[in-house]
């Protein structure tokens, strides 16, 4: 991981004003690097942090770092990847493009411009104008709802909606993230030909959803919305295939859309991302996937026997989102 920090230095304007604020960064896209022996995964995640008297503080306004994976080097499975740092400073704005190569870390933030390759002023909105008056509702959108919430797709049928609250920073909502996790020298599983399989999942790594567990590879949660921040099937040599999420209820019929990938003769993850699926009752999902060839031990994942590490393969992690 790369550091940012405000240690040695301020965030300050052009003329030197120490600012006040917030920076929002977003990776642009999903890719994977190697951390050591660890391989990581870079999701789509914001990450929102304030800026005080030109220094970066955390929720209680203590000094803080930002921790960012690198955009290229370290076995990137990408040629390059960057994160877009949106500074907010009362009724203006900058957005910056970081790309941050391996190997050079901390990083101090000396202006808006210090770690950008390019960077755009945003011209201040004028002032708005009266209301008009309010229109009928369209067809889809639900009943009741309070200020401030906002639609969200339930499934891919049209029009089937409901109101939420905003995400916000979504690295502070609660969430379950899941993995299958097997000690060193100890294979994922088999794999079975043209056969539907639970996709296992045996170690919880963070859970802060009231109401959440881990049973038997299956995963019980409250009612509510929720974002699939990644949901991966880890496999080998699986031909082709096909990941999908079930309420056990009706494991006919996926809550999400299947996803497909394949893989001849190498080890391929294959999930979904960025998807949101409602539960209106407390649930048990679980994850599974349909392989074309079958695998005997290895199907799941080969072993680690060149360390005494962990291996980790197949993984989840679900945000509620309301």
């Amino acid at each position: 991981m790369i550091e940012i920090q405000t240690v040695t230095s301020e965030i300050a304007s052009a003329n030197g004003d120490l600012l006040n604020g917030l920076i929002n960064i977003q990776p642009n896209g999903v890719w994977e690097y190697d951390e050591g022996l660890t391989r990581r995964l870079v999701t789509k995640t914001p990450i929102v942090v304030a800026i005080v008297g030109g220094k970066l503080v955390d929720t209680s306004g203590n000094p803080t770092s930002i921790f960012l994976a690198p955009t290229s080097g370290a076995g990137h499975d990408v040629v390059s990847g960057a994160y877009l740092a949106t500074f907010s400073f009362g009724n203006e704005s900058w957005v910056e493009t970081w790309e941050l190569p391996a190997g050079v870390s901390p990083l101090e933030i000396t202006g808006i411009t210090k770690l950008a390759t390019t960077a755009t002023a945003v011209t201040p909105v004028g002032a708005k104008g009266d209301p008009g008056a309010d229109g009928l509702n369209g067809v889809g959108v639900p009943a009741s709802g309070t200020a401030g919430q906002l639609l969200s797709k339930i499934d891919a049928v049209d029009f089937n909606t409901v109101w939420t609250d905003p995400a916000g920073n979504i690295a502070t909502l609660p969430a379950i993230h899941l993995n299958h996790r097997t000690a060193y020298n100890v294979t994922g599983g088999s794999t079975v030909l043209n056969t539907e399989l639970t996709v296992p999942l045996n170690n919880v790594v963070l859970n802060t959803i009231a109401g959440a567990s881990l049973i038997a590879n299956e995963v019980t949660l409250p009612a509510g919305t929720y974002y699939v921040d990644h949901a991966i099937a880890h496999l080998y040599a699986p031909g082709g295939c096909m990941v999908s999420l079930y309420n056990t209820l009706d494991l006919a019929t996926p809550i999400i859309e299947p996803q497909t990938g394949f893989s001849g003769a190498t080890t391929i993850d294959v999930g979904m991302y960025g998807d949101v699926f409602t539960l209106p009752i407390s649930a048990t999902v679980v994850l599974k996937v349909w392989t074309a060839s079958g695998v005997a031990n290895l199907g799941f994942g080969g072993a680690n026997s060149w360390n005494l590490r962990d291996n980790v393969f197949s993984r989840m992690k679900l945000v509620k989102v309301a």
